[in-house]
């Protein structure tokens, strides 16, 4: 995944780490593309995160590729998901479904499920749940695709954003689910 930044007055005089901080990067996730070669480029040069990039200037971030969570063994398994981007999954948990595997729930949890899902698409996946239901507890469960929304999602969790935008938007759609099979 590369996301490319145009910097603006804004931001002018804030260093890459500064800007990355502002954008919902973690500092975790900003040292790891510190350390990383070539992720960091503005104007097609690597720089480091304590340059000061002008405005106008395009900053291109470039996340390594993603490795399949090793111990999650895909088990092939119901799902049902509301909505999918290139950033998040929202799913309906169903109760007595486990989330992640664990002593005496090694292939039949939903991480298994999304590891399935994820491999029949050939697309590499990490497991990233962003909130967390008790295994006898149905709701929807929100999965970060990738690390960026990870940060930005775990980070409305802790300023609690996040909840209120889940309600609006399971009422929403609960509304839209009325109206299709209502006239």
């Amino acid at each position: 995944m590369t996301i490319n930044y145009l910097i603006t007055e804004a931001f002018d005089s804030k260093t890459i780490g500064q800007f990355l901080s502002d954008q919902g990067y973690s500092q975790s996730l900003i040292r790891r593309l510190r350390n990383t070669e070539n992720e960091i480029t503005a104007g097609g040069r690597t720089v480091y995160t304590t340059y000061r990039p002008a405005k106008g200037e395009v900053l291109t971030i470039t996340f390594p590729d993603e490795k399949d969570s090793e111990n999650i063994v895909p088990t092939e398994m119901p799902i049902d998901i509301l909505f999918e981007d290139e950033h998040l999954l929202v799913i309906n948990k169903a109760a007595g479904v486990p989330i992640h595997p664990s002593q005496g729930n090694f292939d039949n949890t939903l991480a298994n499920g999304l590891a399935w899902y994820f491999q029949n698409k050939q697309e590499a996946f990490t497991f990233r749940a962003i909130n967390w239901l008790d295994r006898d507890t149905t709701g929807l469960l929100i999965i970060a695709k990738n690390p960026l929304s990870a940060c930005i999602l775990s980070d409305m969790v802790k300023s609690m954003k996040f909840t209120d935008g889940i309600l609006l938007w399971s009422r929403v759609n609960f509304q839209r689910r009325e109206s299709l099979t209502h006239p």
